[in-house]
Formats: structure tokens, C-alpha cells, sequence
């Protein structure tokens, strides 16, 4: 098994954890009162933001795919919306 696809498979097993209530839920969104203290920092933040967004895109689009092979798509809308949320607390 590849190493994207088992962190990708990880995620999304601990995405449906948490939407059946084995996991907890991600805090509120919260936003940066100001920034980082050095421009590497700050940097770093912003990356490791865009790669988390992408990887959440990542579980939205297995989740797509899901939705239309699934007996129980419940689950899978439920996954988009819940990786979707998160995509937006990070662009915020």
C-alpha cells in the first residue's frame, strides 16, 4: 500500500470516527489574532495550511466517489461536509 493512500485512507477512517462519534470533533473555527513571530514561521504555517487543504480536497473527492457506490451514502455526504468545514476554517 502506498504511503498517500494509507494517510488518505487514516484520515478518512478517522473522519468517519468522528462523525459517528468516536472521535472528537475539531474546536471551533479560530483565526490568528496576529502573526507569527518570524516571516519563517508564518511561512511555514501558510504551507502546512495549503497541504492540509489540499489533503481535505483529497477526502472530499473519495468521498464523491463513495457517494455513488455506497449502499450507505449517507455517510459519504456526511464526510463532504464535515472535510469541506474544515477546508474552510483554514482558509479563514
Amino acid at each position: 500500500m502506498s504511503r498517500r493512500f494509507s494517510l488518505t485512507a487514516r484520515s478518512a477512517g478517522l473522519a468517519a470516527l468522528t462523525l459517528l462519534g468516536f472521535a472528537s470533533p475539531a474546536p471551533p473555527a479560530a483565526r490568528a489574532a496576529e502573526q507569527a513571530p518570524t516571516k519563517q514561521q508564518d511561512r511555514f504555517e501558510a504551507d502546512f495550511l495549503k497541504g492540509m487543504i489540499d489533503h481535505h480536497a483529497m477526502a472530499v473527492e473519495m468521498a464523491m466517489a463513495c457517494d455513488d457506490r455506497a449502499v450507505h451514502d449517507d455517510l459519504c455526504d456526511r464526510i463532504i461536509a464535515a472535510q469541506t468545514a474544515e477546508m474552510e476554517t483554514m482558509q479563514g
